[in-house]
């Protein structure tokens, strides 16, 4: 079994307001700082993923599809597409 390094589990989490002198919580967007060699490892582990989850998804799934979005389904619900 794979050991990650303690280091490489570890992430800064910073807020960032959405409008200039945003004060209230609601107001922010978090996000995660984490190091290089992590985010290339997660890419890897989330393609080989995605590769092997093809074929489990739906013609109907149209959220987090590669090249299917919204404005693809509210097509195909009016009948354009």
């Amino acid at each position: 079994m794979f050991h990650f390094p303690t280091e490489m589990c570890k992430s800064t989490f910073i807020t960032l307001p959405k409008n200039p002198g945003a004060t209230k919580r609601e107001l922010h967007r978090t996000i995660s700082l984490m190091s290089h060699l992590t985010k290339h490892l997660l890419r890897v582990l989330l393609d080989r993923l995605c590769g092997r989850t093809v074929g489990e998804v739906s013609e109907e799934q149209y959220g987090f599809t590669p090249d299917k979005g919204t404005r693809n389904a509210v097509f195909v619900l009016k009948g354009v597409g």
